[in-house]
């Protein structure tokens, strides 16, 4: 069979057309490396309720929440830290101690 010029040139641009369609589909489709932490905390000072919403990259993962309450005399500053396991996501609410008012207070968390 003989091609001539003007067919070898469609046929090489298909080919190549394929070739990067298939590699394009071949990076959509590979998995990205997954992050993990938490999209909200939140702590209600005046009952103590810490509610959240954290994410692991792996079944078994922990988010660890810490509330800092930086009370003033005559009550004492105190740290609490909290261990959820939340895999690959989860929503949660727990229970501590309230953090007297006026004091601040700080909430953050890690998974791991």
């Amino acid at each position: 069979m003989i091609i001539n010029s003007s067919r070898k040139n469609r046929l090489v641009a298909s080919l190549a057309g394929i070739g990067l369609v298939a590699s394009a589909t071949l990076v959509a489709a590979a998995p990205a490396n997954a992050a993990s932490g938490c999209n909200w905390l939140d702590y209600d000072q005046s009952n103590g309720n810490v509610i959240g919403e954290c994410y692991g990259d792996h079944s078994g993962a922990k988010a660890h929440v810490t509330v800092h309450c930086n009370a003033v005399f005559p009550f004492t500053p105190w740290t609490n830290t909290h261990t959820v396991t939340v895999n690959y996501g989860l929503d949660f609410a727990y229970t501590i101690s309230n953090c007297p008012w006026p004091a601040s207070y700080s909430i953050s968390g890690t998974v791991s």
